[in-house]
């Protein structure tokens, strides 16, 4: 087990099969290889870099999409249950959670193309939050002063083959590749 630690390269026989990977270890930044009969590339939103360090992947398979949440205190939004909502102008799901003494509400569903590590709640995100829970709870006035805290997502959701699928009716499905040298 190598935790704390980012792969460089993959490593490969004479036959270009992968038999494992150089690590970095993020806190002491020592290099160290790792060997394997199989290498099994479970890294969510980073999958498509990965497989373009194994040098025989080069079209994305992702289409990442951003997930964002916002809190709010329960005495602004006092759901008693979680409640579904859709968004009044995309119909796109969202819900109010209860959550102790604060409101859970989210989620976005957006493409994302940044750097997976740097996702982000921005102000369009938590804008488009908000106007949710104040077309369900007009007499709460929820305004961006009251969110508490944020927090985002990746869901890392294979590419569809027609481009024109709009982010939430993109599959939620998992989906297995080799790759020809073995990853």
């Amino acid at each position: 087990i190598a935790t704390w630690s980012k792969m460089v390269s993959a490593i490969k026989d004479d036959n270009g099969r992968m038999k494992g990977v150089v690590v970095k270890n993020m806190f002491t930044g020592e290099l160290k290889e790792i060997h394997a009969h199989v290498i099994i590339n479970a890294t969510g939103p980073w999958t498509d870099r990965v497989l373009a360090m194994s040098g025989d992947h080069t079209n994305p398979v992702l289409r990442p999409t951003k997930g964002v949440h916002i809190v709010v205190p329960h005495s602004r939004i006092p759901v008693n249950n979680a409640v579904c909502l859709l968004h009044p102008t995309d119909n796109r799901p969202l819900f109010a959670i209860p959550w102790g003494d604060r409101t859970y509400l989210g989620t976005t569903d957006t493409d994302y193309e940044g750097n997976p590590s740097s996702v982000f709640a921005n102000l369009w995100d938590v804008d488009y939050i908000i106007d949710t829970a104040n077309h369900y709870f007009p007499d709460c006035a929820l305004a961006r002063e009251d969110v508490v805290s944020t927090w985002a997502g990746l869901r890392p959701l294979i590419k569809p083959r027609d481009n024109g699928v709009s982010e939430s009716k993109v599959s939620r499905e998992h989906e297995i590749i080799i790759t020809p040298d073995g990853l």
